[in-house]
């Protein structure tokens, strides 16, 4: 499988807004319990041993919840890219050259944010939406609910189908304006979630990642696939001649 790297992801993105603030503290935290523990051996800074406590104590204090909310945000953005990496990983694992997949794509003048992946191939145009969500789930129509214990599920917020179904439509326009007619095909991939049940129209495809390649080779080729269509889609995305 051949990779495109349009753009960073939002995640990594993230991650490298979070780092620096998250630097900062904890230097000058670093800096400060260092002071502490000089000054227990070095006699000119002792005189400042409260002083400096009561620093470390007010800083420590006064930006511990922020700091936890920093740490949850850092967290999160890390698994999301791990997440991303997983379905690359997964992906050129099993799929040869005939296919093409595209990281974090962003339809031009649009507003909808980026597409986790674009898988360009015999199938047509794949869009991966990526889903790092823990936890077992059941999905009816457009909603998916998350088990809490047992049998008993709870409707989860965060579904992905709208956002989906909305790239869905705003690529297939995008692309019939630049003269390409193919499929394009909204998909849903949970790499640590695991799906008990589904039912009802989602309006699009759902597949555990262990399960995303034999989703995809289960799917029909489109009738106009040849390695020339693939490059004339590549280039109507304006993405020819990056790597």
């Amino acid at each position: 499988m051949k990779i495109i790297k349009y753009q960073e992801s939002y995640s990594s993105v993230n991650l490298r807004r979070l780092a620096l603030p998250f630097a900062v503290w904890l230097s000058a935290l670093g800096f400060l319990v260092a002071l502490l523990f000089l000054s227990l051996f070095v006699p000119s800074i002792q005189k400042y041993w409260l002083l400096l406590s009561i620093f470390t104590i007010l800083l420590f204090a006064s930006s511990k919840n922020h700091i936890n909310r920093l740490i949850y945000q850092i967290r999160t953005f890390r698994f999301g890219k791990r997440g991303e990496d997983t379905v690359v990983k997964e992906l050129s694992k099993h799929l040869d050259d005939s296919y093409i997949y595209v990281e974090n794509y962003q339809i031009p003048n649009t507003r909808i944010g980026d597409i986790d992946g674009l898988l360009i191939g015999p199938k047509g145009v794949i869009i991966l939406e990526v889903k790092n969500y823990n936890g077992v789930f059941r999905i009816s129509g457009p909603d998916m609910y998350r088990r809490l214990r047992g049998d008993i599920y709870k409707l989860y917020e965060r579904s992905p189908f709208e956002q989906t179904i909305r790239q869905k439509e705003y690529l297939t326009k995008f692309l019939r304006e630049k003269g390409v007619d193919t499929h394009v095909i909204p998909t849903v991939v949970l790499v640590t979630g695991k799906i008990n049940a589904i039912s009802g129209e989602t309006g699009v495809f759902i597949a555990e990642i262990n399960k995303l390649t034999n989703h995809i080779f289960e799917m029909s080729q489109v009738s106009q696939w040849s390695p020339e269509f693939s490059e004339k889609t590549i280039a109507a995305l304006g993405l020819k001649g990056q790597k």
